[in-house]
């Protein structure tokens, strides 16, 4: 028997995967860096979400589910280390230069 919405909400999951499929979504994944997204982030969580979904102890959902939020967020912050706008794009002057007032 499946665990109930309180424990494995796929929902989320699923409005993410709809939102990366659609053409706004696409468009600007193609303006930004050059290529479509293949949405295989939200495909892996709504699969990961749905496989605890089918479990038949609440306790091994929550483990599965537990386990995906601390990959996403491990991946997340991997993708912000090496991000090549992370950092600070614009150097600070001290003083005037001259010429200029």
């Amino acid at each position: 028997m499946p665990v109930s919405n309180d424990i494995a909400n796929c929902t989320a999951m699923l409005d993410a995967l709809y939102l990366c499929a659609t053409p706004p979504k696409q468009f600007s994944n193609l303006y930004l860096y050059g290529d479509y997204s293949p949405c295989s982030d939200e495909r892996h969580n709504l699969r990961v979400c749905m496989s605890a979904k089918v479990q038949s102890d609440p306790e091994e959902a929550r483990k599965i589910l537990q386990d995906l939020i601390v990959l996403r967020g491990e991946k997340d912050m991997r993708l912000r280390e090496n991000s090549p706008t992370d950092k600070t794009i614009w150097n600070l002057k001290g003083e005037k230069e001259r010429g200029w007032g």
